[in-house]
Parts: C-alpha cells; structure tokens; sequence
C-alpha cells in the first residue's frame, strides 16, 4: 500500500493516516470518519491546479469592475490557489472563429525575439480602446476588433506568460484571438474617461472556451477570466442615431400565456452604484420622450438593456424568483423620486426593490404583492432594445481624450 492509499482527507481539507483518525476521534468513532473520508490522491500538476482556479468563476461572487480584482504579476501563477481571486462575465453572444478549420497550437506560435511584456500588453490594449472608441467615420463605432490573423504579433502576449499558463491558454487550440469592449460591463478606471467599458483580450479556443487577458499600466494583469464562450459586444452601427426607446400602451398580460423565464445568476455581479447609474440613465431617456410627471416602467426581461441576472446576484433571489420569473421592470412612480426593480412571478405575484442611492444603504424589497397583471403602472411599459452603456458612451462622445 502507497503512502498516497494509507492517508484520507479529513474535513478540515487535510490528509491524515488512519492512525491520526483514531487519535483525534477515537476508538469509538474513528473508523466512521475513515470510511467516509476521501482518498488522498495524486498531486495535480501546475497546469491542472490553475486551470481548476481559473475555471471556477462560475461557483464565485466576482467583481464587476478591474478595480476590485486582485491584480497579478507573471509570478504569481504559481501562488497558493487561495490567494487568487476568481472572476468571470456573461457569455450570451458566440463570434464566430475568424478562419473555420485553422486551429493555433502552441507550436505554430510565431517565434519572436523579444516577448510582450505586461506594460507593452498594456499600452497595445490602450491603443485599441482609442481605436474603436475615437478613430471612427461618421460616428459609427465597432467595439471588437478580429486580430486573429494580424499584422500584430498577438502570439508574443501569450509567449510572455510562464510555461504553465501557455499551456493553459492555449488549451486544445486557438481559433481566434480579439480585442472586445465588454457590453454591460463597466471598468471604473475608465468611467471617467469614456462610456466606461470594460477591454480584454479574448482568446477563444477550438472546445468554444474562452479566456479573457486584462493588462495594467505597471505590467500586473487580472487574474484570467475563462468563459464558456464568446462575450457579448454591442451591435457596430452608428451611434449618435440609435434607435429611442419605445413605449407600448394598454398591454393586456391576461390575454397571453406569460412562460417562465431563465433566471439563473451571471456574474460579473452589477455594483449598487452601477445600478442605480444605469437605471437612471434609462428611465431619463424614457422621460425625454414622454411625460416626467407620471409612473414609468422599463420592461427589462430581455435582458438587452440592463443584464439583470448579474444585479440579481446580490440579491436574495429566493425571495424575487419565488414560483418562477415572468417579468422583470424599472420603475419609477410619480410620487416619489425611488428607483426600483420589479420582478413578476407565474402565480401573479411580484416584489418590488428598491436601489439604494448611497453606497452603505441596502437593498429593501417589499413582501410578495398581488396581481402584478392588473397593476396600470406594468400595462404602458417602455422597452429599450440596446445596452444602457450606449446613453454613457453618446454622453462622453469627444474626439479628443486624455488616457490615464
């Protein structure tokens, strides 16, 4: 027998032998605990260890912004896993791979005489952030950027990294490497300069996963984001002529057969701030183009134009889901200056919550009301059909800025 095979995992997430199972729990309780206990196994491998880390977003509460994440240096690679923070982002939208069939194994890397560091990583990323957001004819703006098949030697920021993480990057094959402007996910150390949006290199592999690169001016970079697939970016079109908000009147709910709808937690998590700036966004377009002085509601539910899955996830979302989502508004009534997000079950009844205006205030929600389907206020909704970082981005429109 191994000395692997004579050690069990004891609950407190360390291997011991039997003999330590018997002094601690004793004669008559020791072989329970034993038997129950998992076998100590082999020892993963560096790349196994962080491709577990990085993989596990989906079980985390994460950070919306890159100021709240940890930022690491190529060495930190190797650090214990419970010093590296996890975060993850929505993965609603699949890009396509810029050329089908062509898979990049770390083999077919371009060699390069001297790799990428972070801060050169850093000043490219910035580079292409001014592109999209400045460079542009007539207003109309991309918000991704295909750099697969480049003049850019996108393969240095890979080669840069330790061994094990370009492994880990790499995976089963590259089949296409971007430059995106994340839609609905805001960075606050850029709020000041632009609409905000959050940048990242985008490495999608052959399996559909994808990894996300996000470097900082001193060389340091976030931890890497693995997703399921693609990230979602905005439409390219012309900006200065998006499309106003509609409002729909005398909507009848009890003439249709409202199916439940998905409402499982994304993450990033949306901040209390970042919630109440982008409803307030919302409900003042709306208001530009209808009456300030009466109730208003913002049908949500799509999720186009504020992602309230990821708001839901500091929620006690139990309490809002209930029998099941059919829902979900912005409202605004005339009485009161709240802003609050209603969330309509199947059986009828909703909640209502109110977003906090300071940043040490909670979220309050109401007990279950009734009927949701007779309430005036949900029967005239507003509906808009793009991201809310589209009023930030018109209202920050300049050709000339000053880059931290």
């Amino acid at each position: 027998m191994t000395q692997l095979e004579q050690s069990r995992v004891a609950k407190d997430g360390c291997a011991y032998p039997l003999e330590q199972f018997k002094k601690h729990y004793g004669d008559q309780w020791y072989l329970d605990h034993w038997n129950t206990a998992l076998p100590l196994t082999t020892p993963k491998s560096n790349v196994a260890r962080l491709a577990e880390m990085f993989g596990g977003a989906n079980s985390a509460t994460c950070a919306s912004q890159s100021s709240d994440v940890t930022q690491l240096t190529d060495a930190a690679v190797n650090a214990p896993l419970s010093d590296l923070p996890l975060q993850g982002t929505n993965s609603s939208v699949i890009q396509p791979a810029a050329r089908s069939g062509d898979v990049i194994q770390l083999t077919d890397m371009r060699q390069v005489d001297k790799k990428m560091g972070g801060k050169s990583a850093c000043a490219k990323q910035r580079e292409l952030r001014k592109c999209l957001l400045t460079h542009r004819i007539d207003s109309h703006r991309k918000y991704e950027l295909d750099l697969t098949w480049d003049a850019w030697n996108w393969h240095s920021v890979v080669l840069s990294q330790p061994p094990d993480v370009q492994k880990l990057l790499i995976g089963p094959g590259i089949i296409k490497f971007s430059f995106k402007l994340l839609s609905g996910v805001i960075d606050s150390n850029w709020m000041k300069w632009d609409a905000g949006y959050r940048h990242v290199f985008e490495i999608e592999r052959v399996d559909g996963s994808c990894f996300h690169l996000h470097f900082h001016p001193p060389g340091k970079y976030d931890t890497p984001v693995l997703i399921n697939g693609a990230a979602a970016v905005n439409d390219s079109g012309d900006t200065q002529h998006v499309s106003k908000p509609v409002q729909r009147h005398s909507i009848d709910y009890t003439r249709d057969t409202l199916s439940k709808i998905e409402s499982s937690l994304e993450i990033p998590a949306i901040s209390k701030s970042e919630t109440l700036m982008a409803l307030s966004l919302m409900l003042e377009a709306c208001t530009a183009q209808g009456d300030i002085v009466v109730d208003i509601a913002i049908d949500i539910t799509d999720g186009q134009s504020f992602k309230w899955r990821r708001w839901m996830t500091d929620q006690v979302s139990v309490d809002l889901i209930g029998t099941g989502i059919v829902k979900v508004f912005v409202v605004r009534r005339s009485s009161g200056n709240a802003i609050q997000i209603a969330c309509c079950r199947t059986d009828k009844t909703y909640t209502i919550t109110t977003v906090p205006e300071h940043k040490k205030a909670k979220y309050c929600t109401s007990q279950p009301q009734s009927d949701w389907t007779q309430e005036p206020i949900f029967s005239s909704p507003w509906f808009i059909r793009y991201d809310w970082m589209i009023f930030r981005e018109k209202l920050n429109m300049q050709d000339d800025m000053t880059w931290i």
